[in-house]
């Protein structure tokens, strides 16, 4: 449980100790006592029953998940896209809405929530200062870690034609302030700079599909560093075997040392199969470490549309595999082996079918992964899912499938996913809530998979759990009796 929700419970130890005492009616004689005691041994009876309640809820039982809140922007409108991009890191997140219209039409935003003990709340709209018409700042591009935030650009023209750009942003208090815009530098016309961004801690990287490698438009991805006083850019990263249309820095990843880079369109496996390839930092250097392909890799899968990397544990999403039907989907998990990087599982959706597109969307935390499938049809066609899994014993398994409370036909759910620990957050793109396309993003929380001591059903324990337990005693004279009917 989190530590917001362990601060909202009283101490299961300290309610004991205050029921044995009032039990005891110490200090009190003759009438008076015997009338104390009746009211403290009532005090004690009720506060025993709460930690009952509260030590029916252990450490560790976290195994479903439960849709805490629905995120919108404060102010979505029609054809925003608000949640096309999405990313969680402890008790903040951040939301892309790459067609919102402030500075320009599609010049983009994204929203900075927070979870604040009780609920997630809307702290701040991020714009780029000198944002422009049809820059689609936040467009698959956000990524927040600690008290630092980056948005991609991959639009604007700072250095050509949509040269693209991407900006860090920085918390400070309750304010999120704009701290840089980096730009490549050797960045040109129509290199889509910021396509792809990610931040860990003090490093930043930043993809730019068009960008000319090895070959012409093969891709690139560029690390930048905080010194302390500003970002600068670290290394240019390239693929060893890059080709001209690979789209290297599709989508990438940066853990602390290590970072990934999906390049899509390789076809090392046949056409457009993809690959992704892991980096990793030696002091300021970036070398590549190993070039990961789907040991079953096929023409047109697209491995390496989505990936995220986690210490020693990365996942690379395949949404057109065809395992389980046309453009179903997978997803496969890769362990760091010493220096090697080793297929660990492939990952399929329990119920994967035809056009889910399982894999469009991945993320990484510890033991604990996701995988958006957004055409899936649970809720209406093209609804959108998402699938949680845990690492047990020798294998992933896949927990559980989330869906929107509230899930419709073409909402797009699972489009962008992100996992920091057990908090989870899914983009819903094209919800209609605030308008057609205005977007939306909801946040899971885990729940002990026996409720026992949950009885309002809002993943915590706390006093309104009693009040629901007393008022079932109060009419019922036995809240266990299952002929009981409040």
């Amino acid at each position: 449980m989190s530590t917001n929700s362990k601060n909202k419970n009283l101490s299961g130890r300290s309610l004991l100790v205050l029921a044995t005492r009032l039990g005891e009616g110490r200090g009190r004689s003759g009438k008076h006592q015997a009338v104390a005691r009746t009211e403290h041994e009532w005090l004690g009876f009720v506060v025993n029953i709460l930690c009952c309640l509260l030590l029916a809820y252990p450490a560790g039982a976290s195994t479903t998940w439960l849709q805490r809140q629905k995120l919108l922007a404060s102010d979505g409108a029609a054809g925003d896209y608000f949640g096309r991009s999405v990313s969680i890191s402890g008790d903040y997140a951040i939301v892309g809405a790459s067609y919102d219209d402030d500075k320009g039409y599609n010049s983009g935003s994204a929203y900075i929530f927070r979870w604040d003990g009780t609920a997630w709340s809307q702290q701040q709209k991020l714009l780029a200062s000198d944002g422009d018409v049809n820059d689609y700042f936040g467009w698959w591009s956000v990524s927040i870690s600690g008290d630092y935030a980056i948005v991609g650009a991959y639009l604007d023209d700072d250095k050509g034609y949509n040269s693209g750009s991407a900006y860090i942003f920085r918390r400070d208090g309750t304010a999120w302030v704009q701290q840089q815009k980096l730009t490549a530098s050797d960045g040109a016309a129509l290199d889509e700079f910021g396509w792809s961004v990610s931040i860990s801690g003090d490093l930043a990287i930043v993809g730019a599909i068009y960008g000319d490698g090895n070959e012409p438009n093969s891709g690139s991805a560029y690390i930048f560093k905080w010194d302390g006083t500003s970002w600068n850019q670290q290394a240019k990263l390239l693929a060893s075997d890059g080709d001209a249309g690979d789209r290297f820095g599709f989508s990438l990843s940066i853990s602390s040392d290590y970072a990934i880079v999906g390049a899509c369109e390789d076809d090392d496996k046949g056409t457009e199969s993809g690959s992704a390839y892991i980096f990793k930092r030696h002091g300021t250097a970036w070398s590549q470490l190993a070039k990961l392909t789907a040991s079953d890799g096929a023409s047109w899968d697209y491995f390496g549309w989505s990936v995220s990397i986690s210490g020693d544990l990365a996942i690379v999403g395949a949404p057109k595999d065809d395992d389980k039907g046309s453009r179903s989907g997978s997803a496969y998990i890769f362990k760091r082996d010493v220096i090697d990087w080793v297929q660990q599982q492939k990952l399929l959706a329990s119920d994967g079918a035809y056009f889910d597109y399982f894999g469009v969307s991945v993320s990484i935390s510890g033991d604990l992964a996701i995988v958006g499938a957004c055409y899936d049809d649970d809720n209406g066609s093209d609804s959108g899912s998402a699938y949680i899994f845990k690492w047990h014993n020798t294998t992933w398994v896949e927990l559980q499938k989330i869906l929107a409370s509230d899930g419709a036909a073409e909402d797009w759910f699972g489009r962008s996913v992100s996992i920091s620990g057990e908090y989870v957050i899914v983009g819903a793109s094209c919800d209609d809530d605030k308008g057609t396309n205005s977007g939306s993003a909801y946040i899971f929380i885990p729940c002990a998979d026996w409720l026992t001591a949950d009885l309002s059903g809002d993943c915590f324990v706390d006093f309104e759990d009693f009040g629901i337990f007393a008022n079932q005693w109060l009419k019922c004279g036995d809240p266990c009796d299952p002929n009981c009917q409040p």
